[in-house]
C-alpha cells in the first residue's frame, strides 16, 4: 500500500476525523477546567503534567486501534484484540511509553522547542511496538529500524509536518477571531490539525514495516 493509498484509506480518514474530534473536546473541556484548576497550584500542575499528557495518550492509542491494520498498509491482520491479549499487561506497557515519552521528550533540547515532534514519535513508537506484538505472534522476524533513508525522510517531515499544523492553526485562529472574535480556537485548530499534518510521518514508518 502507498503512502497515498494509505492516507484516503476510509478507515485511516475515520480514525483522525475521530481523533480530531475528540482533540477539540479535549481542549474544550481544559479550557473550561482551568477557571477553577488554577486556584491550586497541586491541581494546576497535575492537570498540565499528568492527567492532559494521558488523555493525549489515550487518543493517540484510539487513533492507532481505529487505524489497525491498515496503518500497517495490511489488508488482513489479527484482530488487534488477540494481539493485545498475546502477553500480560500490554495495555498498561501501551499506556506507560506513551506518557513518559509525554514527559521526557520536551525535556531534550532540540525537540523540547518544537512541541509537534513529541506526537509523532509518540505514534511511531506505540505502532511499533503494537507490530513487535503482532509480528511475534505470527513467528516472523521484522527489523522495528526501516532504515537510515526512510528514517531522514521521518525526520524531515516530521519537521515539515510541525510547521504546517502550526502555520494553519495560526491562520485558521486568525480568521475566526476576526470575524467571530473566537480567541481560543487556534489551540484547538492546532490538536485537531497536528495528527493530521503529522500522519505521513507516522505511515512512512509503519508502511514500513507492513511491506516487510
Amino acid at each position: 500500500m502507498s503512502l497515498t493509498t494509505a492516507l484516503l484509506h476510509p478507515q485511516l480518514l475515520l480514525a483522525l476525523l475521530i481523533y480530531a474530534a475528540l482533540s477539540i473536546a479535549l481542549v474544550w473541556a481544559a479550557h473550561r477546567a482551568d477557571a477553577w484548576l488554577h486556584h491550586n497550584a497541586l491541581t494546576a500542575w497535575l492537570s498540565e503534567h499528568v492527567y492532559l499528557p494521558l488523555a493525549r495518550a489515550a487518543l493517540l492509542l484510539l487513533f492507532i486501534a481505529l487505524a489497525y491494520p491498515a496503518l500497517y498498509g495490511l489488508n488482513e491482520a489479527p484482530p488487534l484484540s488477540t494481539v493485545m491479549a498475546g502477553g500480560e499487561h500490554r495495555l498498561s506497557h501501551l499506556i506507560n511509553l506513551m506518557f513518559l515519552l509525554s514527559l521526557l521528550l520536551p525535556l531534550l533540547p532540540l525537540i523540547g522547542t518544537l512541541p509537534g515532534v513529541v506526537l509523532p514519535l509518540q505514534g511511531i513508537s506505540a505502532a511499533a511496538l503494537v507490530f513487535h506484538w503482532l509480528d511475534a505472534g505470527q513467528g516472523t522476524a521484522v527489523s522495528l529500524f526501516p532504515g537510515w533513508a526512510t528514517a531522514a525522510v521521518i525526520l524531515l517531515w516530521i519537521y515539515l509536518g510541525q510547521r504546517l499544523a502550526l502555520a494553519a492553526a495560526h491562520r485558521l485562529g486568525g480568521w475566526a477571531n476576526a470575524r467571530y472574535e473566537m480567541q481560543d480556537l487556534e489551540k484547538a485548530s492546532y490538536e485537531a490539525l497536528i495528527l493530521a499534518c503529522q500522519a505521513p510521518a507516522i505511515l512512512i514508518y509503519t508502511l514500513a514495516l507492513g511491506r516487510q
